[in-house]
This record gives structure tokens, C-alpha cells and sequence, in this order.
């Protein structure tokens, strides 16, 4: 995982699929609201020994996305900034079921709803959706929750999580 230190191997901008078969003339950030299955699995394959960019671009995109912040404030506490969504019967994601990271307004969030699961608002919670029809939904909540765009392009979603990821420097 990247670190502070780190700063000067961040990208600069999007990861362009040059000599890809799959994937040629795409950019890997156009995935992570619009196709987050094909991100998890570039971010699962083998990396390769030359240095990999795509490698350390997915790192870097993972990182700064637990740096992101949503501009809707939490319900409960009325102060801090959302950070936490609740997936309701394992089958119903909303951007009003969510919470900050505290530990009471998570306990507000969760008490009429035991049996739900608490999903960070970051890359790590995106990739807890497994089904296609529920995977396009929190795709649609994350990008509500971050003010991104449907059609917002690859720089524009690559300056968000950069933006982030700079700020929290």
C-alpha cells in the first residue's frame, strides 16, 4: 500500500490501456463507477516484474478513495461528513442509509437493522458487491455520494481521487 512517503511514484493522471488486448485505448479509472468488476479483477491478476503502472495506479486509486469525502452529512450527528453505507437485508443500498465514521451514529444507523452490514464509503466497500444488479447500484449511490458524473471522463474521476488523495498530504 502506498504511503506519504510514496508521493512522488502517485500517477499524474489516468492509466491508459496502450497494449492491452482487452482493454486497448480505455483508461482504468472509466471502470470504477461504470464496470467496478472489471476493476477488482485488474486488481487481482498477477503483477508483473517490470515496475507495473497499472499495478501502482490501483493502489493509488484504493488509497485515495478511503481519502475522498462526500459532501452529505450525516443524519445523526448532523456535523461530520458520511463515510459509511448500510446495505439494508443484504439487498438494498441507498445514499439515506448512511452514517460518519462515528461510533454512535454507526450504532443509529445499524440499531432498527441488525441484520444489515455497514460498507465503507471507499473501494474497499464497492468491491464488497458481488451481484450484477446490486454492483451497478452502489456504483450509482458511490457516484451520487462523490458527485461524479455518469459520463464524467477519466481525468475528471482521476482529479477527484487525486484531489483527495492530496489534500489529506
Amino acid at each position: 500500500m502506498l504511503n506519504k512517503n510514496e508521493i512522488w511514484e502517485t500517477p499524474s493522471e489516468p492509466y491508459f490501456f496502450k497494449n492491452s488486448t482487452r482493454f486497448q485505448g480505455m483508461f482504468l479509472e472509466s471502470f470504477i463507477f461504470n464496470d467496478s468488476e472489471v476493476f477488482y479483477e485488474l486488481e487481482l491478476r498477477p503483477v508483473r516484474k517490470e515496475g507495473d503502472a497499472l499495478s501502482r495506479q490501483i493502489k493509488f486509486l484504493v488509497l485515495a478513495s478511503k481519502k475522498m469525502e462526500s459532501e452529505k452529512i450525516c443524519q445523526f450527528c448532523k456535523k461530520s461528513k458520511i463515510k459509511f453505507l448500510l446495505f439494508l437485508n443484504y439487498s438494498i443500498l441507498d445514499l439515506k442509509l448512511s452514517c460518519c465514521d462515528s461510533a454512535e451514529c454507526k450504532e443509529a444507523l445499524k440499531s432498527s437493522r441488525p441484520e444489515s452490514r455497514l460498507i465503507p464509503l471507499n473501494l474497499d466497500g464497492l468491491r464488497q458487491f458481488r451481484g450484477a444488479t446490486i454492483r451497478r447500484r452502489a456504483e450509482l449511490v458511490f457516484r451520487q455520494a462523490f458527485k461524479i458524473k455518469k459520463r464524467a471522463s477519466p481525468f475528471d474521476i482521476f482529479y477527484e481521487f487525486n484531489k483527495a488523495y492530496l489534500k489529506s498530504l
